[in-house]
């Protein structure tokens, strides 16, 4: 359960090496793999069977472009390798290094996924949700210190605790301002990715209660995250909450009071967007801004290079598109989809469809499958709703009788 604590906390550079810095999920994966054999787990068979399908594609596309890769234009993230400095487009003529350290943080995040589904939690779901609980609202705490560490005028104490190089601190600092408001980084390289992780977090508490909101609501860890959230200015983060405020609307809508619950929601949602619009004309046109090259390096561009080579993709890394859905179209191709799919059919139950299916909606503006936190939920919704889950009373009076 203490990994679900540490989690959260894989994109700050832990450890600098000469000339380089190391990222701690290859770390994470390979104690949680080593913890998990000196106990004596055993791997179970299905997540071995999701793992080896879903990293097939991921392969034979790397394969087929090294011997033969279609150019295309990419959109790249990093300034220093583009064509042209404040251009964010690059030509890829061939494979480069970015594709095999991409595939590293596939291979990691499966590997995490494989060991926390062999894990028996079917009894231990009340410790796993304690556990989400006091993880959200730790990231939330942190998020709260950022901000306040910033406006009191000691950011220096919160770089030196939670970034220990002053060269990746300089990248994580509070720089980016909405409407007078500082955006929150947290422990993550963008807001983005922190709202993303609240949203996941809120989710799997969803699913771990049933779907009944009752009792999330006293919960200091669910009302820090909701409000942490709020003044990150993290589109991501509302994002995620549209989408499951749908979620539970579909899975109560046998309900009675649902319908109440869906009118009064839409209509405030429509007041807050209205009043944004309003007294926040910078902030809208940020995010519509945003949304623009979303669009554009997330759709137009990610079609266009998926005709070149509709089979088996570019190769995962060379193109990083804004949307999920458009990242495995253009890496993997047709072959790579269909083989997703098929991994999925594997693990499927309903806790793994809901992370998943979150995964795809409300993912698609945090477009990589590198993080964490969700290959670590995937491995415990598969392992708590995976075959017969008997109840406590059931085997008691079995035992009695």
């Amino acid at each position: 359960m203490n990994f679900i604590y540490i989690v959260p906390f894989y994109s700050v550079s832990l450890i600098e090496s000469p000339g380089a810095f190391v990222k701690p999920p290859e770390l994470y994966a390979a104690s949680l793999a080593t913890l998990f054999f000196i106990k004596g787990g055993r791997i179970k068979k299905k997540p071995i069977i999701f793992a080896c399908l879903f990293f097939f594609p991921f392969i034979l596309s790397l394969i087929v472009n090294i011997y033969n890769f279609t150019p295309i234009d990419a959109w790249e993230l990093n300034a220093e390798k583009r064509d042209v400095f404040y251009e964010k487009l690059t030509h890829r003529t061939k494979i480069t290094e970015t594709n095999f350290t991409q595939l590293l943080y596939v291979v990691t995040g499966l590997v995490s996924f494989v060991i926390v589904a062999s894990v028996d939690m079917k009894q231990q779901r009340e410790n796993v949700e304690r556990a989400i609980r006091r993880a959200i609202l730790m990231v939330a705490a942190i998020g709260f210190f950022q901000v306040f560490s910033y406006y009191g005028g000691f950011y220096e104490v919160y770089l030196s605790l939670f970034y220990n190089s002053e060269a990746v601190a300089i990248g994580r600092q509070v720089w980016f301002v909405v409407s007078g408001i500082k955006r929150m980084n947290s422990v993550f390289g963008e807001p983005s990715i922190f709202g993303f992780y609240l949203g996941a977090s809120l989710l799997s508490l969803l699913i771990l209660r049933s779907w009944r909101i009752s009792g999330m609501l006293k919960s200091l860890g669910v009302w820090a995250s909701l409000i942490a959230g709020l003044i990150s200015t993290a589109g991501t983060f509302y994002y995620c909450m549209i989408v499951l405020y749908f979620f539970y609307f579909i899975r109560n809508i046998k309900r009675v009071f649902s319908i109440p619950v869906f009118i009064v929601g839409g209509v405030g949602a429509i007041l807050a967007v209205a009043y944004v619009t309003h007294n926040a004309p910078g902030f809208v046109d940020q995010k519509l801004a945003s949304l623009a090259e979303r669009l554009q390096f997330g759709v137009y561009l990610p079609i266009t290079n998926f005709l070149t080579n509709p089979f088996v993709g570019a190769a995962f890394g060379s193109d990083r598109p804004t949307i999920l859905f458009f990242n495995f179209l253009v890496s993997l191709g047709g072959v790579g989809i269909f083989m997703i799919v098929l991994a999925a059919s594997v693990i499927w139950n309903k806790g793994v469809g809901a992370i998943l299916i979150f995964w795809i909606i409300a993912g698609m503006l945090v477009p990589d499958i590198i993080y964490l936190y969700m290959w670590l939920y995937l491995g415990i919704m598969y392992s708590i709703f995976s075959g017969n889950i008997q109840s406590a009373s059931g085997v008691s009076k079995s035992a009695s009788g």
